[in-house]
């Protein structure tokens, strides 16, 4: 939890906020995050009088009886608000109504509103103030809302209700999260939201989102992924008042985003720029498990975290940890001795709740005080030494040293809510004892109204410029007020003489528009704004930390007499992924204007903050880089440019910052993030050898490509045959491997793509050859491929080549002969010849085709569909696996045939190749007629021929 209600004040003398002349202006706080800085501790007697918010019936969360309790809590506006798993509340007359989940008390008064007027269907974890002093945004686990007039309203994990009528807000309406709420702060009309959700407002964003204050709608620039998170993961989060900075805290695993990727439990973003959101280098370590992480708050000047742990002995520690932008270790830390689950930090202590009651002393001078309530029994109290403090405790900025401060609760577990607030600080609980006063699970110690600002500041004094005064464009504004403690900004709206007022992007339109500037250390303010030419009319107002404003708005009309007030429209290209170590990035950027370009500045520092001197070496001086004019040119209406950062820039993350100025003076300003990181991309290789066998005595084409992302260092060619010996530059075969001279035919070693081709000469004896290549980058990735190629003595040719004088027969047979050959061969394929003529395979059917031994085993076979196309009177399958056939061994080859099928060849005269001798005809019949293709061992001289046939690969 990061309290909310305590931040302005603390701020308002810290700087003022120039607002630059694209009129992009830093969001102030709302009346309710006002914070007066307390000057004391707060009081160890809670405040009475409230309505008393239960902490029964108990349920029952793994396996363990568990009271209800506040998980959120703030003072908004005039009321004190309550949410969490409550179900009670029992009013001053002891009388006990059912309120569930959310309840609000005026703080004057005391009196309960809106009682059983705004119901929700679930748990709200998370409250924030809305846009007026009545209006609350509510964040948890409901999906459902009902107000005053009855309407049950779905509203998924977050809404608007309205405290004055007790309404719920009809123009805030969201899609919702896939998870619960958690944590909530709003800033001018930007919301931040988070907790364990994935999707928000049917936008893909994890963790935390930023909506639309007034609508809901997401702003989808802020997405910064989470990966290893925890079960409610989302324990901080909050804004510093001007708007520029976000806080997280929690047990988010990791958050990714700007090139960087920041462990749990800390983490903070840059959110100035609502289009281009920026996740800063800050993070934090040195902690005990994250899992144990309890609650984490925000210093009120946004200097420094705190943080909790508990659940294990060994974790019972509060920290407090520099905001730094920067790798950073806590600042110091303090052990408890038992569990700490809340934590709050205003200007004077750091205040933690939980189950501890007797934590180390030290290391200044401690009050060991007094066991309260009769808490005397928590781990840690048999330890020598310690101090007591009974479930709270105060513990000093500084060093955490325990300060004097015990009011002691009678909490079962510890207090999970603490938020300082104006009036005080109020702390939720699952007890209902605090200081031994009965005053329910939410105590709140109360310095009284006293301690509030009533004083709004005095009527705003221009300064700057002269009333009635021609002024040149940019024109500056300049103004002081007065306050009983502090000014923290003003508001500012500028007419011009035809009623349009100035908007925050230089133009003039019909919507009324307020500048919001945050005050100087002095309390004045003074800003710079470019603008059309016009008479305008300047209305000012001071606003202090309480959200009092002057009684009256102070006008001062000026003529504005610049030419014009447009500033250039720039664009900035950066890579968009990583950059590899070793070469130059690819920065542009242009800039084009209604009158002309006048100036272009670019400059690019590394996530430590040093820039890129023209030396290219990095120093803390900022200064611009040189760049080139690549079209248009300066003094003119448009010019590009580039700049080059040579190829030396070390792994790491850089930022472009880059301004455009137009001769009138207006700037633009832009800037885009880009890494350079190590290569792991090995080259691609591509290797093309023939498809089908070469012949021996001619030469095999062989080409390939190898390409990079950076660049080819290495390409190595070799060629292997089937038997392991490798050939050698002088077309010899070795053992020994033996790199390859290849022509280059595109690009080139040291480029990013190289094409080649290897000339193996036409004297390669016949066999299966394997070429194999490797390419290596300049970053020493490597890659490597081979592939197959087959040089024979001849082209495949079939067994027999031809027909003549036959005559042709049909049958249910299996026909065929036996055969014999002279040399090794290998079949790649088996068929059925076209006895007919006609082009087409006739059989009503798929028919078989088989190859066996004389006795009888089966060597290979294939299904020839009556679909097969037709080649050189042959329909033929390749076999999946070819077969290789050895002289002095019998085959048998046979064709299933169909007697309405395509009729075989019988008795006639035929040619084999010189390899194969034809021995006896076979048939399957008769006596038998096979429907299905059989070993044919029927043989007959006279009966069945050659309508089966193969096809050599090799000879």
């Amino acid at each position: 939890m990061i309290g909310r209600s305590m931040n302005a004040r603390w701020f308002a003398a810290a700087a003022a906020v120039v607002v630059a002349s694209t009129g992009v202006v830093a969001l102030g706080p709302s009346a309710a995050e006002a914070y007066t800085p307390h000057a004391t501790l707060v009081p160890e007697v809670p405040a009475i009088g409230f309505p008393k918010i239960l902490n029964t019936p108990t349920y029952v969360s793994n396996n363990a009886t568990v009271r209800r309790q506040v998980r959120a809590t703030d003072q908004i506006g005039r009321y004190i608000v309550a949410g969490g798993e409550f179900y009670n509340i029992e009013l001053q007359n002891g009388t006990v109504i059912e309120q569930r989940y959310f309840t609000a008390f005026d703080i004057d008064t005391k009196q309960i509103v809106c009682a059983g007027q705004l119901t929700f269907d679930n748990d709200v974890l998370a409250v924030a103030p809305g846009p007026t002093d009545t209006t609350v945004y509510v964040g948890g686990r409901f999906n459902k809302i009902t107000g005053a007039d009855g309407v049950e309203r779905t509203r998924i994990k977050v809404g608007l209700v309205d405290l004055a009528n007790c309404s719920v807000d009809t123009t805030f309406v969201s899609i919702g999260a896939n998870g619960k709420v958690t944590e909530m702060v709003r800033r001018g009309n930007r919301l931040f939201v988070a907790g364990d959700f994935s999707a928000f407002g049917g936008v893909t964003v994890e963790t935390v989102a930023e909506l639309n204050a007034t609508n809901a709608v997401v702003n989808t620039a802020f997405n910064f992924p989470t990966a290893n998170e925890a079960t409610d993961r989302a324990r901080a989060l909050d804004a510093n008042p001007d708007g520029t900075r976000l806080y997280l805290g929690g047990r988010f695993g990791t958050m990714t985003g700007s090139g960087r990727s920041i462990p749990a439990p800390t983490a903070v973003f840059d959110i100035s720029d609502a289009a281009a959101p920026v996740l800063t280098a800050h993070e934090s370590s040195g902690y005990v498990p994250i899992i144990d992480l309890q609650d984490v708050a925000l210093a009120p000047d946004g200097s420094a975290f705190g943080l909790v742990f508990g659940t294990a002995t060994t974790s019972d520690y509060a920290y407090y940890t520099p905001t730094t932008e920067a790798s950073v270790t806590y600042q110091w830390r303090h052990y408890m001795r038992d569990s700490i689950f809340s934590v709050a930090i205003t200007n004077n202590a750091m205040y933690v709740g939980g189950h501890f009651c007797k934590p180390d002393a030290g290391p200044g001078p401690s009050d060991v005080m007094a066991p309260k309530m009769g808490f005397d029994q928590c781990t840690g109290t048999n330890t020598a030494g310690g101090v007591w403090r009974s479930h709270l405790a105060a513990l000093s900025l500084v060093d955490g040293t325990p300060l004097t401060w015990n009011p002691g609760q009678d909490s079962f577990v510890g207090a999970r809510r603490i938020v300082a607030t104006t009036r005080g600080l109020l702390v939720g609980y699952d007890g209902e004892r605090t200081n031994d006063i009965r005053v329910g699970s939410l105590a709140f110690f109360d310095f009284g109204a006293g301690v509030e600002d009533v004083t709004p500041p005095s009527d705003v004094t221009f300064t700057a410029p002269a009333v009635g005064s021609p002024v040149g464009n940019p024109a500056t504004i300049s103004g002081t007020a007065t306050d009983n403690l502090a000014v923290v900004r003003y508001e500012l709206s500028l007419q011009a003489s035809d009623g349009r007022y100035l908007q925050n992007d230089g133009s003039l339109a019909t919507t009324f528009n307020n500048f919001s500037i945050n005050a100087a250390p002095d309390g004045s303010f003074s800003t710079t704004l470019s603008m059309p030419a016009s008479t305008y009319t300047a209305r000012a107002r001071a606003v202090d930390g309480a959200g009092l404003k002057s009684v009256n708005q102070t006008s001062l009309s000026f003529t504005q007499t610049g030419l014009e007030g447009i500033a250039p429209t720039v664009t900035l290209s950066a890579p968009t992924g990583a950059v590899i170590v070793g070469t130059t990035p690819s920065i542009t950027g242009s800039a084009s204007d209604n009158v002309a370009v006048g100036m272009i500045d670019v400059r690019v520092r590394n996530s430590a903050g040093d820039y890129l001197q023209p030396d290219r070496t990095f120093a803390p001086v900022p200064v611009a880089y040189p760049f080139t004019v690549t079209a248009g040119a300066l003094g003119t209406a448009s010019v590009s440019w580039a700049i080059n950062t040579g190829n030396a820039l070390p792994i790491g993350t850089y930022t472009v910052d880059y301004a455009a100025t137009d001769t009138s003076g207006n700037s633009t300003v832009a800037s885009a993030n880009f890494t350079v990181a190590t290569d792991t991309t090995a080259p691609t290789l591509t290797l093309a050898v023939p498809a089908t066998p070469v012949v021996v005595g001619t030469t095999p084409a062989i080409t390939g490509t190898a390409s990079d992302n950076v660049a080819v260092a290495g390409l190595t060619v070799r060629v292997r045959t089937s038997g392991g010996n490798y050939l050698q530059p002088n077309g010899t075969f070795a053992a020994t491997p033996a790199d390859l001279a290849y022509a280059t035919t595109s690009g080139g070693l040291g480029a990013a793509s190289l094409g080649w081709s290897l000339n193996v000469g036409s004297a390669l004896p016949v066999d299966t050859y394997t070429v194999e290549v490797a390419a290596n980058d300049v970053n020493a990735n490597s890659s490597t491929t081979a592939a197959n190629f087959v040089v024979q003595v001849a082209l495949p040719r079939p067994a027999i080549t031809s027909f003549t004088g036959f005559s042709t027969r049909t049958g249910n047979y299996t026909v065929g002969y036996r055969f014999t050959v002279s040399q090794p061969i290998t079949v790649g394929s088996l068929g059925i010849f076209d006895a007919n003529g006609n082009n087409a395979l006739d059989n009503p059917s798929t028919a078989s085709v088989g190859l066996w031994r004389s006795n009888g085993t089966m060597l290979a076979s294939v299904s020839v569909p009556n679909t097969t196309p037709v080649a050189n009177r042959w329909f033929s399958v390749d076999l999946a696996t070819p077969i290789t056939l050895t002289p002095g061994t019998t085959y048998v080859i046979g064709q299933q045939t169909f007697s309405n099928g395509e009729p075989y060849a019988r008795r006639g005269t035929y040619t084999t190749d010189p390899v194969v001798t034809i021995g006896r005809h076979v048939n399957g019949s008769p006596p038998r007629r096979e429907t299905t293709m059989v070993f044919p061992d029927n043989r007959d001289d006279n009966f069945g021929l050659g309508a089966p046939n193969f096809t050599f690969l090799t000879i």
